[in-house]
């Protein structure tokens, strides 16, 4: 949902130049990204996807 990608973005605001690339990326990469983080089970599995999403989204990649 919406909700869920302000959420993420959020959590993503600390870290540049991942925000600003998140913040440009079309909504379905963005709610691909949302997913994948929320579809971890656990918080140490959020963090891990968290990394995870911050180093792909330095690189202005999006994900696989």
């Amino acid at each position: 949902t919406e909700e869920q990608i302000a959420a993420l973005s959020a959590r993503l605001a600390g870290y540049e130049p991942a925000w600003t690339h998140f913040q440009s990326m079309s909504l379905s990469v963005r709610k691909t990204y949302t997913r994948a983080y929320l579809d971890a089970k656990t918080e140490a599995g959020r963090e891990k996807r968290l990394a995870w999403m911050v180093e792909r989204l330095n690189q202005n990649l999006k994900p696989m």
